[in-house]
């Protein structure tokens, strides 16, 4: 696993952000690109992931998960950033930088705790689709996005490579480029991010 080079983000790769991640939201989206990548490998080839877990001290345990599907040169922490080298797994392992990467996302996938999932109004100012798993029942605003179409619920492997494969052909189909920025970002998306070459 290398640490001195962080990530160029390639406007050809489709980018997943699961944001505030749990053991179980990673072994979901661990499951879907092994799937993915058994049965489509040339949609796998584009996807970029990067994973925020809830809590930080936990980076060096998803690490491990991830290398299963990944090798140590693909898999590269946010801290050790470059504009000039790409990556196929980030992981997120400081604080102050998902609401941002939010913006630049294909598919956002939304971590669930045992409290229920987590903030869905940071990534739904994006327009990009979004998943989360079934744990929703207490929060008024994943149940508006759910009604009016902008989220939905994955409750297995299947579901959430269905919708990984679904925006991937939406993308190629239309040539709709999620990772343009928005003519205002929000004061929350940090320099770090902006940073970045997005292009």
């Amino acid at each position: 696993f290398q640490n001195h080079a962080m990530t160029k983000v390639d406007k050809n790769q489709f980018r997943i952000v699961l944001g505030s991640s749990w053991p179980e939201d990673e072994a979901l989206l661990l499951g879907a690109l092994i799937k993915i990548k058994n049965e489509v490998p040339h949609v796998f080839s584009k996807l970029q992931v990067i994973v925020a877990p809830q809590d930080v001290s936990r980076v060096d345990q998803v690490i491990k998960k991830f290398s299963e599907l990944y090798s140590n040169h693909e898999m590269q922490k946010w801290s050790f950033r470059s504009k000039n080298q790409p990556a196929n797994f980030v992981v997120i392992d400081h604080l102050g930088v998902l609401a941002g990467l939010y913006a630049f996302s294909n598919l956002t996938f939304i971590g669930s705790g045992k409290g229920g999932v987590h903030n869905t109004m940071e990534p739904a100012l994006f327009e990009a689709p979004i998943v989360f798993r079934e744990t929703y029942e207490k929060y008024a605003e994943a149940h508006d996005l759910l009604e009016h179409k902008k989220a939905n619920i994955v409750l297995s492997v299947s579901d959430l490579s269905l919708e990984i494969l679904d925006s991937f052909a939406l993308v190629e189909k239309t040539k709709l480029v999620f990772d343009v920025k928005p003519p205002v970002l929000p004061s929350f998306v940090p320099k770090s991010v902006l940073d970045m070459n997005w292009s």
